[in-house]
């Protein structure tokens, strides 16, 4: 079983961030025509949210640059009908709503849900994922997938629920689903999204905020973990005071047991990488290069060309810092000082060129 119109999906481009293109594969079959990558710098919010989560008695750095409710702030701007959901419903329930002809997006780790298994760590960092149920067969059901062009993939009812139940820290709880309602003008609202006038709006209200030194604004996490969460300037500056604290416990090594704190520091920085790489291996810059470069094609103008190059090579320069901590516990046991120093201006060189980027395009 199929909801109607899901050929809609298939028809137009596709972009990596599961979250925004199940929104879009959503608004798609509703009828709506978009680009993902119009969609993206409408909902992309900050270059960096930072919160210091404590988890099991230790205090983990979460990084991020989206919300957590990214659907809910896009969709009421957008003045939008949906209704959002947050209890947990079983199988049946789920199939009594397609059964309707209603697609609609569950919120899931996605690690698990993608590969079909079970997680080996009872820990993950990171913004939860989403997709957009379309149909089932038998104990399955048919999902969107975000990057691809073959892009339905089938998950059974077991794996589905484990998925929507398992805890990723400091996310929103799995329980949540979003419905769009019936009764949207979804012409005006394609109208406005293919607008560059409109897309340069939304892109340079976000850089904006993202270098304003007074832009204060918490963000509005949907977390289960009482925490304060940082954007955007105020965010870099809690975020490498957080590392120059690990350096203070990398200095301490000579008057502590050494192996305990390097065992600390090394789940500290393992779990920085997996908000990092949190559904994507360029925290999320490759896509925003992707969507900034639709922008360029779409309005003819080579300045945002040019700032589409830069945050492309930020990517790099984020996939590099991944790759960097992608196994620290040799570093910090051969010299520690040196893995945190080198850390600590590996974010700085990528904060500054993204800095100066955003400068020189803003003028």
């Amino acid at each position: 079983m199929l909801v109607e119109h899901t050929e809609l999906i298939t028809a137009g481009d596709r972009i990596g961030n599961c979250r925004v293109q199940a929104l879009c594969d959503l608004l798609r079959v509703k009828g709506a025509l978009l680009s993902p990558y119009a969609l993206f710098l409408c909902c992309f919010n900050t270059l960096l949210s930072f919160s210091a989560v404590s988890v099991n008695h230790m205090v983990l750095p979460m990084v991020s640059s989206f919300y957590d409710n990214l659907e809910e702030l896009f969709l009421t701007e957008q003045q939008l009908n949906y209704d959002i959901q947050t209890f947990l419903k079983t199988a049946s329930q789920l199939k009594e709503i397609l059964d309707t002809g209603d697609a609609f997006i569950v919120l899931c780790d996605a690690n698990s849900a993608l590969r079909g298994k079970k997680n080996k760590s009872p820990l993950q960092v990171g913004v939860c994922s989403g997709i957009t149920l379309l149909g089932y067969h038998w104990n399955d059901f048919i999902y969107s997938q975000p990057g691809k062009k073959n892009c339905f993939s089938k998950i059974s009812s077991k794996m589905l629920e484990y998925s929507r139940n398992f805890q990723v820290y400091p996310s929103a709880p799995q329980s949540i689903s979003i419905h769009v309602l019936e009764g949207n003008d979804l012409a005006a609202f394609s109208e406005r999204l293919y607008s560059p006038e409109y897309l340069k709006q939304q892109l340079d209200r976000m850089l904006i905020r993202s270098v304003n030194p007074d832009a204060k604004e918490e963000s509005t996490y949907l977390t289960n973990q009482n925490c304060h969460v940082y954007l955007n300037q105020e965010a870099v500056g809690q975020f490498m005071q957080y590392l120059e604290q690990l350096y203070d416990l990398v200095d301490g090594l000579g008057t502590t047991n050494k192996e305990i704190t390097i065992k600390v520091i090394e789940l500290k920085l393992k779990m920085l990488r997996k908000a990092l790489i949190s559904g994507t291996s360029t925290f999320n810059r490759a896509e925003l290069a992707e969507s900034i470069r639709y922008l360029g094609r779409v309005s003819g103008s080579e300045r945002i060309d040019q700032l589409a190059e830069k945050f492309e090579e930020s990517g790099k320069h984020f996939r590099q810092i991944s790759k960097f901590l992608y196994q620290p516990q040799k570093g910090l046991n051969e010299d520690a000082q040196k893995l945190i120093t080198d850390t600590i201006e590996m974010f700085q060189q990528a904060f500054q060129f993204e800095r100066e980027a955003i400068d020189a395009y803003l003028g």
